[in-house]
């Protein structure tokens, strides 16, 4: 067998092991975590409708973001006005993944605790560390639902 064809082969065995090393850790995990980078990834792609999904409906955290009526359009029009001023989030990194008990939920709650970086006005700033709460909604998708998981 020729150098060549080794080197192919050892080069797909490679990529084969890469491949299924990333599907182990970033696919086949069902973990919170997933949906925070999908929820802050899509803020910064300006896919505010993928971020909205991440929301658990009827939620504090929806209502928080989508005002009383917990409307997608107050979700949406909020980030492109503070977009529009010169406010965007740059990077976002993932501090601590823990459990801990919701003393309104009285459940033990899954928490990922961000720090982002953002540009405000123009301007580099450090956000404080900040924890979201999240659950599996009945597809079995992790939502941030933020303080009091809503009656279904």
């Amino acid at each position: 067998m020729s150098k060549t064809i080794r080197a192919l082969i050892v080069a797909l065995v490679v990529v084969c092991l890469l491949v299924g090393f990333w599907v182990v850790i970033w696919i086949l995990p069902d973990v919170p975590t997933k949906s925070i980078r999908s929820y802050f990834s899509a803020i910064m792609d300006q896919d505010y409708q993928k971020a909205w999904s991440y929301i658990y409906p009827n939620s504090e955290f929806m209502r928080d973001r989508g005002g009383p009526t917990m409307s997608f359009e107050k979700f949406r029009d909020d980030l492109t006005n503070a977009r529009s001023h010169g406010t965007k989030m740059t990077e976002f990194k993932i501090l601590k993944v823990y459990e801990q008990q919701d003393p309104l939920a009285k459940i033990t709650a899954q928490i990922v605790r961000i720090q982002t970086e953002n540009i405000v006005s123009g301007n580099p700033k450090t956000s404080d560390p900040k924890d979201y709460y999240l659950r599996k909604d009945k597809d079995g998708v992790w939502k941030i639902y933020k303080g009091q998981i809503p009656k279904e």
